[in-house]
Parts: C-alpha cells; sequence; structure tokens
C-alpha cells in the first residue's frame, strides 16, 4: 500500500483533557461485595456531586473525543498516556474515513452499541488508574465494529501476580435485563444453548459456557496472548490457560439510571462460586439513547470540521 499523508483529527491537548476528565469525575470500584456479585454503579463527580451521565454539551465532546481516539489510536499510544506519557494525536491516513467506521457512525443503533464498548473502555481504565496504584495494567481496545466476534474487552494487571479479568459490554435503552440472562438460567443455571458451539447472547449464561469450558476459551485466549505482548509479557499456552481458569467476570451494562440495581444480576452465582470473580458494573445515564446520539453527533461534526466525513 502506498504511503498515506494524514489528517489530524483531535489534537493530543484535548485527548489529554479527556482523559483527565474521566480520570478526576468516575467513582472507584467498591471493595465489599453484595450477596450477588461487586456491583459498581458508576457516577461521575464533575461538578462535586455524583450522578449518572447527563446529556451536556461538555460531557458529549468529552466523549466523543474519547471515543475517535480508541476508535483510530493504537493500543499502545494510548496505554502509555494511560500510564503517564504525553497522549497521542488522533489521525485519519488518507483523506476519508474508513467506510466501515463511517457506516457505523452513520447508524444510530449500531454507534450507540459501540459507544457503550468504548465508554466501557476507558471507564475501565480510568478505574484501574485509580485503584490498582503501582502495578501495571491494560485493556484490549473496543472492538473495530460492535458486530464483532469475541469477547467485548479483557483486563489485565500486573503485580505479584497477573490477574485476568474478562468483559462483556451489554447496551439498551430498556431494561438490559433480558440481555443478560433468562429466568431459567437465573433460577436452574442451567444453559439453553440455540446451537452446538454458538453463544447465547446472554452475558451471565455465556461466561458460563466459558467458565466451563464449552464456548470461547480458545478465541480468548488469542485475546489474552494480544494484550500480554502489548504489556510486554511473555505468556506460553499453558499460563494463558491458567490465567482464564481463575479470572474474574464483569458485565458491564450501558443504559438509563432508573434500571440500576444489583438485582440485574441475579443468577451470576451460577458462573462461579467466588463472588469476588463475580464484577457489574454499570453505566447509567440520565437517557441513554439521547446521551449517545448527542454524542454521534459531535463524532460527525468533528470529522466534518477536519474534511474526512
Amino acid at each position: 500500500m502506498a504511503y498515506q499523508s494524514a489528517t489530524l483529527i483531535v489534537c493530543p491537548q484535548c485527548v489529554e483533557d479527556a482523559w483527565q476528565w474521566v480520570l478526576s469525575c468516575v467513582t472507584p470500584r467498591p471493595l465489599t461485595p453484595c450477596a450477588t456479585c461487586v456491583y459498581d454503579e458508576k457516577l461521575w463527580c464533575s461538578d462535586g456531586t455524583p450522578c449518572s451521565l447527563r446529556t451536556t454539551a461538555e460531557i458529549a465532546s468529552v466523549m466523543s473525543r474519547l471515543y475517535l481516539t480508541s476508535q483510530l489510536v493504537d493500543l499502545e499510544a494510548i496505554l502509555q498516556m494511560v500510564s503517564g506519557a504525553n497522549a497521542p494525536q488522533v489521525l485519519v491516513r488518507g483523506t476519508s474515513l474508513d467506510a466501515e467506521v463511517g457506516a457505523v457512525i452513520d447508524s444510530q443503533p449500531r454507534f450507540r452499541y459501540a459507544l457503550s464498548e468504548h465508554l466501557a473502555f476507558w471507564t475501565r481504565l480510568a478505574t484501574a488508574h485509580r485503584g490498582l496504584q503501582g502495578s501495571r495494567f491494560g485493556r484490549t481496545r473496543p472492538n473495530l465494529l460492535p458486530d464483532d466476534k469475541g469477547p467485548d474487552g479483557l483486563f489485565a494487571s500486573i503485580g505479584d501476580v497477573i490477574e485476568l479479568e474478562v468483559e462483556e459490554v451489554k447496551s439498551s435503552i430498556g431494561s438490559p435485563r433480558s440481555q443478560l440472562a433468562g429466568d431459567v438460567f437465573r433460577s436452574t443455571g442451567r444453559v439453553e444453548q440455540p446451537g452446538r458451539g454458538t453463544k447465547t447472547g446472554r452475558a451471565l449464561e455465556d461466561f458460563w459456557l466459558l467458565e466451563n469450558g464449552v464456548v470461547g476459551f480458545q478465541r480468548l485466549e488469542g485475546k489474552v496472548g494480544e494484550l500480554c505482548q502489548s504489556l510486554r509479557i511473555t505468556t506460553d499456552q499453558a499460563l494463558r490457560a491458567g490465567l482464564i481458569s481463575r479470572c474474574t467476570y464483569n458485565v458491564t451494562v450501558v443504559a438509563d439510571e432508573q434500571y440500576s440495581s444489583a438485582d440485574l444480576f441475579e443468577g451470576y452465582e451460577h458462573v462461579t462460586s467466588q463472588v469476588e470473580r463475580r464484577v457489574a458494573t454499570y453505566i447509567g445515564a440520565q437517557h441513554w439513547e439521547a446521551f449517545a446520539e448527542r454524542v454521534r453527533g459531535q463524532v460527525k461534526q468533528t470529522l466534518e470540521c477536519a474534511g474526512v466525513w
């Protein structure tokens, strides 16, 4: 491929400012689990009062810059910024945005789901930065497209030992309950697969399939290798398998604040009996659909101003 010139989309200072906003505003993960899981309802203290995400111009601008950063910038550059290095510049190679990415931005529902994955990415990094002082850590980038297969996120921290966290992200403009588990699983722990080797699409049930070695292990092992490589960790198959066998699970839900409740995650105990391995992160918005649409508008405006839309 011939060399292509690059167009600046977001300057490093704007990326840094957006990252610092998330880092300073997000609430920490609780240390004590409830009966069901470690329930982490994310609130934001931008004006001194913790609240869910509001559909304001300031927050939409912050999230649009972060979306473009994690969509277009190499993971290594992002993790270096998170570790204290200079923020990267956000560039588009050539004169127009990749058509696949553009198609996501053009679609309200696809962008909304993509944005939920990017929100989960930045929220997890900020939470780790606040809670894992002195440890190295990293998380895989969001999927290129919201309908890509595989885990939505994989997080690793390196202290005395390597800790691994597998993340599934669910986005809903109504109650997210049905996306987490069905009634049969909640009451009995039994998973009803749509076909052999097929996930259910319900987060807790798919975690059960992974925990019991039924579906998803090989794809996840490849992701573990990629993340460890980005963190400069040498692993072999046995080590990767060992990390997965004792991993923490994290269901991240992005939805309206009114649905936030630990009761949504009833049935999580069927995945693993160790409550500390069951994490539920709830990123609530005052009105999630309107919030995502405002961010989408800001993303399009930024791309249009740069001449690549």
